[in-house]
């Protein structure tokens, strides 16, 4: 299967990743390399947390957030504020961007 998958997103400069990480691995490292990923915190009065139903919920809302604002850069993505979640800079990668939601 991996090969189906690597050549439907060959083309691509970069893939938006809303995976889980053990689902990333179906794709090559050519691939994944290509692949910008999202993480979701919370932030409880300065403690930064993650939580599964929390991150599932939010990668429903950005990918809504997405589609909406029709964005189709890495840049446009970090602009997006999207049910109580914004980016933070100081907690991302170039590859790897986190939003976090103060509660």
């Amino acid at each position: 299967w991996k090969a189906v998958y690597d050549e439907a997103l060959k083309k691509e400069e970069v893939i938006f990743s809303l995976l889980s990480s053990e689902f990333e691995t179906v794709f090559s490292k050519e691939i994944r390399a290509k692949m910008v990923t999202f993480k979701f915190m919370e932030d409880r009065g300065g403690q930064l947390k993650i939580h599964s139903t929390i991150s599932k919920k939010a990668r429903g809302a950005f990918l809504t957030a997405l589609i909406e604002n029709q964005v189709q850069t890495v840049g446009e993505a970090r602009r997006l504020n999207f049910a109580g979640f914004v980016y933070r800079e100081d907690l991302s990668q170039p590859q790897g961007l986190v939003f976090v939601k103060e509660v």
